[in-house]
């Protein structure tokens, strides 16, 4: 049943491409697990506010989400004091129970019997996480740990274990094997502060390697995860495989504070989902969430088509995913294709209620295919309804043999808006930021509205690519500065919309449109004081019959436009200021002042670049010093016209250290460090 479905997206995808199959193996193991490390992991992770996802700005950090209440403790049975066993102990309870396990190895293949009662370890009863490392049920690779098969709910409780040693459930009649830790079937149930590490499922087709839950209808059917580990779990298609960490089909779900590392999809026709998989596309259209999790070197490697090692997510609701981390994320094809280095969403049905991407960090996933095409360093989206909005996609790579589409993010027929993300230091062949194609449906549109673009790379299209095909793309407010291209910041196929736009090298058509050193403050892409975007875009504009409008918060949370009354500025982040200081008594563009900024990116390795002001025509000294003061390069030497100037200075050769840069002119001097960091 669920490898027709999924095989169903590969045609959406890739019709065209023939599948190749070729036999490879896995080898199965059982983790090691250091009790106080993984303590430790836990008050790291999982204890505390996570680690800010792009340098120290607090907003795009991920956030904690909320519990989904407390569990009850209700008549308590102890193991092995009163039970021998775990199973024992669920045999003996009833509905409202909890069995309280003492720390200790169990080998046990547990099954909820459709109770609803709480297992747990004595962590539930003193919040000491040192008790999930060293309470553990281990499966002896006899099936899946734990099963849910009896029509359980969410008051079917997993608190504070180790689940290890599973090798899933065999479902003869799809030649499947399914959920290596945690097994539910048309069932429900909550798993709350366990490591599920160590699992593997291989079959045919394999599903979930450390858990997976399978409804029919998508209505009663929840799973519900908190504040756990799930690792170095694997899943093993000989067919497809797909759901390394967790597997959802057909259900609702709720996954809110988990970390998902290193876990694993291989497949020789078709993996996917290298930490969590999603295929949820009938019944209620209610509001899922996947909320404050880490997802981390997770790996998908397919022969023919392989899709998203982070999130991969086909589903009708509208889903919301906020406040996560996808970092160091790997997908790799070795013939046909690869798609979304960490998120993959399509949808496999009409176009469903919007989906809301928000508050996300993107950075460092890798999209491989030697031999032919990658679609979507950080992300895809197929299909689907979208609203992405305040994330950092950042350092993603998609590289090919052919075409590297989409070094941030490809979107085929995405209806939607992309607002208030920060896109930089990406790479691929054809949109080092964006690569658009496709028209959404009738009645949907395609904006793209302040955003920052900077630092990317890709042949053609630095900051982005319109496919053509039918995009009917409106850019507004944005900024594309030091994308890096043979043919400009942005390369239109199709018929797109720019206006109210700061992009290097200008762009002909559109309205208020410049083309000036936007002046970043900081590598956050702060707008300094004097920069020309600040109250340069437009609050609302008309096109064709539609009001496009920019949003009323900023990237950090800031209202837009600030202060009230003015126009906002371009780009992601609103500065304070209405106008900017260096624009003097009506000439407009003519510096008031002599400025020296600071150089962008901060650390460096090995290119910067340096912007300067010049309030009249002179002569120009502009040279680095290393920390001894001895000049290593001469940047500007010549008179100049009064203007706004930058200037690239290449460190290709010199060591690792803080270095000066110091402006001449007319009397002015100015200096201040820059960092090589290699």
């Amino acid at each position: 049943m669920k490898q027709i479905l999924l095989s169903l997206l590969v045609v959406i995808a890739v019709a065209h491409f023939a599948t190749v199959v070729k036999c490879e193996g896995n080898a199965k193991g059982q983790q090691r697990i250091d009790a106080d490390a993984a303590a430790e992991r836990f008050d790291s992770l999982l204890g505390k506010t996570l680690k800010p996802g792009f340098e120290g700005l607090v907003k795009a950090s991920v956030k904690p989400h909320r519990s989904y209440g407390a569990i009850p403790l209700g008549i308590i049975r102890r193991v092995p004091q009163q039970y021998p066993t775990i199973q024992a102990g669920i045999v003996a309870s009833v509905n409202g129970d909890t069995v309280l396990v003492s720390e200790g190895t169990y080998f046990e293949n547990i099954d909820y019997s459709g109770k609803r009662v709480i297992v747990a370890s004595l962590y539930l009863l003193d919040q000491d996480t040192s008790h999930v490392s060293r309470t553990i049920i281990d499966g002896n690779q006899a099936g899946s740990v734990v099963s849910f098969i009896s029509g359980e709910d969410t008051n079917s409780v997993l608190c504070g274990f180790t689940v290890r040693g599973g090798s899933g459930t065999y479902i003869p009649a799809w030649d499947e094997a399914d959920g290596g830790g945690v097994f539910l079937w048309q069932s429900g149930g909550r798993l709350v502060r366990n490591i599920i590490t160590g699992n593997s499922v291989e079959a045919p087709y394999a599903w979930g390697g450390g858990v997976s839950i399978t409804g029919l209808t998508n209505v009663g059917q929840t799973l519900i995860m908190e504040q756990n580990i799930v690792s170095r779990n694997t899943v093993n298609g000989i067919g497809q495989g797909y759901g390394g960490g967790v597997a959802v089909y057909q259900s609702q779900f709720r996954l809110t504070g988990n970390v998902f590392e290193h876990d694993s999809s291989r497949g020789l026709s078709a993996a996917g989902g290298g930490g969590v998989i999603i295929y949820a596309t009938t019944g209620n259209q209610q509001v899922d969430v996947i909320g404050g999790n880490v997802f981390s070197g997770n790996v998908v490697v397919g022969d023919s088509i392989s899709r998203s090692s982070g999130l991969f997510l086909a589903a009708t609701g509208a889903t919301v995913i906020e406040d996560n981390s996808f970092e160091d994320n790997s997908v790799t094809s070795l013939y046909t294709a690869a798609f979304g280095g960490a998120i993959y969403v399509v949808d496999v049905s009409a176009i469903s209620p919007e989906k809301r991407i928000t508050r996300n960090v993107i950075r460092r996933n890798r999209l491989t295919n030697n031999l032919r095409y990658t679609y979507g360093g950080a992300m895809m989206v197929q299909d689907a309804h979208v609203r992405f909005t305040e994330n950092v996609i950042q350092d993603n790579i998609s590289q090919a043999g052919i075409n590297a589409v989409g070094g941030g993010i490809y979107g085929n027929r995405w209806a939607g808006t992309i607002e208030n993300n920060i896109f930089t230091g990406n790479t691929g062949t054809h949109g080092g930021g964006i690569f658009l194609n496709g028209a959404p449906p009738s009645g949907l549109t395609q904006v793209i509205v302040n955003n920052t673009f900077s630092r990317n790379q890709a042949e053609f299209g630095g900051g982005f690519y319109d496919g053509g095909f039918g995009t009917i793309a409106v850019l507004l407010n944005n900024i594309f500065w030091d994308d890096s291209s043979s043919n400009g910041e942005i390369y239109a196929a199709g018929s797109i919309e720019v206006h109210y736009s700061n992009i290097e090298g200008g762009w002909v058509g559109g309205t208020g449109n410049i083309n000036a050193n936007p002046m970043f403050a900081d590598t956050l892409y702060r707008l300094a004081d004097s920069s020309p975007c600040i109250g340069t875009g437009r609050d609302s504009m008309q096109i064709a019959g539609t009001w496009y409008r920019s949003p009323a918060r900023d990237f950090g949370g800031n209202s837009r436009p600030m202060p009230a009354g003015s126009q906002p500025d371009m780009g992601a982040l609103e500065n304070s200021l209405g106008t900017p200081t260096d624009v003097a008594d009506g000439r407009s563009g003519v510096p008031a002042l002599f400025e020296l900024a600071q150089n962008y990116p901060n650390p460096f390795n090995p290119v910067t670049k340096i912007g300067y002001r010049i309030q009249e025509r002179g002569f120009v000294s502009l040279k680095v010093f290393d920390v001894l003061g001895r000049e290593v390069a001469t940047l500007v030497g010549e008179e100049k016209p009064s203007g706004t100037y930058s200037v690239s200075w290449d460190a290709t050769g010199r060591a690792s250290g803080v270095y000066l840069y110091r402006l001449e002119s007319r009397g002015f001097s100015q200096t201040r460090k820059l960092i090589l960091l290699r």
